[in-house]
């Protein structure tokens, strides 16, 4: 009967009849009409122009079939025909929604498990030594950022963002290249597990972006809707407005599953995109540190943490100032907090409410793992230039040869004593660290953790069977032998200072004899009539070597680099210098100071000098030293030692 039917009807009229039919479907087909406009207004679209394009069709059908060449409506065999075909194609339209739907909702998920397994690692990279931790919390970040931003887009294309997949191969190298007990630890275990949920929740949202549905299928769902449409055009029906509005509507359905699982089938299209959200909170909790590119205008204030002598306003002397000349020049006005420890330097700057930190290098790294400094761009120095090429991307200071801040000086932790009370210059650390039974308690010892290095110094050329090699890097054994000392030590000390105007008063008053000092607080007490002499013993000494930071979450950071920059500049650089006793940071600065023999004196680029001053550095799990076959006491072992010694 069908053959019959288009047998009768001229090739004009039947080439009419299937233009109408081939635009109509164009419609049903899930194109984008108008790129970039939303998915519902895209949707209505589609949907209005197939029902207009249907009214037409069954329209032009009606002019080109008279009634005695349409399908009766009351043919038992045709209708039930036609309603088995309408079944079929139904049932598998709707099998083809429901697939889809699921593969969308899969997809879904499938990027939440990547974001929990990336939020994970970044959580997890804590429990490793500092320098692990760091090139894995950067790994992670940049793989994240490189995904929402890159790859996503790029996954409308069925694409993938190759600074992803680097992103990716630094975050395994990371983990790869750690050795000796971390890497057969329980946290190296469940690091690695995370990191491979990464990798397979990527795979998977990739391949969800390259597959849909089979093309035999998509015959199937066109060739059915066209051969519903036409069917149910030629049926005669008495009320034809009724007819016309059921085949609208037929229209309308078809045209609606069709856009459904075309926008369905490639869930990081433009028209039913997968949501990046999970990802972009994960993004938005990682603290981004990155250096900036340029400088804004000077904010007007700057908030500084520091060590004593390092930020002078001429209130100790009038003689004595390069804050002031700085604020006239920048217009920053300073507000400078003394720190007497670095663990209040670290926990001052955990405020978020100051801008840079004299940070020593027991605290640097501290800071750099949380987050709470960010790296520089010393291309933004001008005097970073200058320094001395010893002082730039050291392990207290840099981390994977990105800086963390400018190096201010250096200079070492000296032996101190009252010349009244000790007529022979001591040359060892012994007569503090093991004095003669019967001494009263007298000895001023520095309250620190970090002091436990000064121990371990000590032992270094005192019992050279421990082989201690960096007194930063403590295995079991040795830390034990440091604690002996310490605690040995502890029926001799007088006092145990963090404030250095305490060991000051301390030293003039005759209450403590000999101990460990800064250079600063020896030339104030000497300034203010204590008898003091000092020295560099001969087993050498801990250090420092002070960089300045700027706070991640800084409030003025064009204060901050001018800060920097000014403080590293020759002329303050030898003021700083030459008032705190220490050997400036500026090569040029030795031509700046009032004495010309002082950076002689200072050993200023003596490295020979230096190489016996073991400068302040976090000590971490991961042994300092190199050695892989025994994992060292971290900063919090040394913490609750110290507590226990000192209190």
């Amino acid at each position: 009967m069908l053959y019959d039917l288009v047998k009768a009807v001229s090739r004009r009229r039947q080439l009419t009849i299937l233009a109408l039919v081939a635009v109509f479907f164009a419609a049903l087909a899930g194109l984008k009409l108008v790129p970039g406009l939303p998915m519902w207004l895209d949707a209505t679209l589609q949907i209005v122009l197939a029902a207009a394009l249907a009214h037409v069709v069954i329209s032009v059908v009606r002019r080109c079939y008279p009634v005695e060449n349409r399908l009766p409506a009351d043919d038992a065999i045709v209708s039930s025909s036609f309603a088995t075909v309408g079944g079929v194609y139904g049932l598998i339209a709707g099998f083809l929604i429901v697939m889809v739907w699921q593969s969308y909702s899969d997809t879904g998920v499938v990027v939440a498990r990547e974001a929990n397994a990336i939020a994970d690692l970044e959580r997890m990279s804590r429990g490793f030594p500092v320098t692990v931790q760091l090139q894995i919390q950067q790994a992670s970040r940049r793989y994240v950022r490189s995904v929402v931003k890159e790859e996503w887009p790029l996954m409308a294309k069925g694409e993938q963002s190759q600074s992803a997949d680097d992103a990716l191969a630094a975050l395994w190298s990371a983990y790869t290249e750690i050795e000796g007990r971390q890497r057969g630890s329980s946290l190296y275990d469940q690091s690695v597990r995370r990191l491979n949920e990464v990798d397979d929740n990527r795979r998977l949202r990739l391949l969800a972006s390259r597959d849909g549905v089979p093309v035999p299928l998509w015959i199937i769902l066109w060739g059915g809707g066209i051969g519903t449409l036409i069917i149910g055009c030629l049926f005669e029906a008495g009320n034809f407005v009724v007819h016309r509005a059921l085949i609208t509507f037929l229209a309308a359905i078809l045209s609606f599953s069709l856009y459904l699982i075309s926008a369905l089938e490639h869930p990081f299209d433009n028209r039913l995109p997968t949501s990046a959200e999970p990802l972009e909170r994960v993004l938005a909790g990682m603290l981004e540190l990155e250096a900036p590119k340029s400088l804004g205008k000077a904010e007007g204030k700057l908030d500084l943490v520091t060590w004593a002598g390092y930020a002078e306003d001429g209130s100790h002397d009038p003689n004595v100032d390069w804050v002031h000349p700085f604020e006239g020049k920048t217009g920053c006005k300073v507000n400078a907090k003394i720190a007497n420890s670095s663990d209040e330097m670290v926990r001052l700057m955990k405020t978020g409410e100051y801008d840079v930190v004299s940070a020593s290098g027991d605290a640097s790294l501290r800071l750099i793992a949380s987050g709470t400094v960010a790296p520089v761009n010393t291309d933004l120095i001008p005097s970073y230039a200058d320094l001395f090429p010893a002082l730039k991307l050291k392990p207290w200071n840099s981390v994977n040869r990105v800086p963390y801040g400018v190096p201010h000086g250096r200079g070492a932790n000296l032996l101190v004593w009252r010349t009244d009370k000790v007529p022979t210059a001591p040359e060892s650390w012994a007569a503090v660290l093991e004095p003669a039974a019967g001494t009263p308690p007298q000895l001023s010892v520095y309250d620190s953790p970090i002091y436990l290095a000064d121990a371990a110094v000590y032992l270094m050329m005192a019992r050279p069977q421990l082989g201690i090699r960096n007194p930063y890097a403590l295995d079991d054994q040795q830390f034990l032998a440091v604690l002996d000392v310490l605690r040995n030590q502890r029926h001799y000390v007088g006092q145990y200072w963090s404030d250095y105007t305490e060991q000051i008063q301390s030293f003039k008053t005759g209450t403590s004899v000999i101990g460990t000092t800064w250079q600063i607080t020896a030339n104030l007490a000497k300034a203010e009539g204590a008898p003091i002499a000092t020295t560099l013993p001969k087993e050498g000494a801990t250090g420092w070597s002070d960089t300045w930071m700027i706070a991640a979450k800084a409030r003025h950071p064009t204060c901050a680099y001018e800060w920097m920059n000014w403080i590293a500049s020759p002329k303050i650089n030898a003021q700083v210098a030459e008032f705190y006793g220490q050997a400036p940071a500026n090569a040029k600065a030795c031509n700046e100071t009032a004495d010309p023999k002082f950076c002689e004196v200072f050993h200023a680029a003596d490295e020979a000098y230096y190489a016996k001053v073991h400068y302040w550095t976090t000590p971490t799990s991961q042994c300092l030293d190199g050695r892989t076959s025994v994992q060292c006491k971290d900063y919090a072992e040394w913490s609750r030692a110290w507590a226990e010694i000192a209190k």
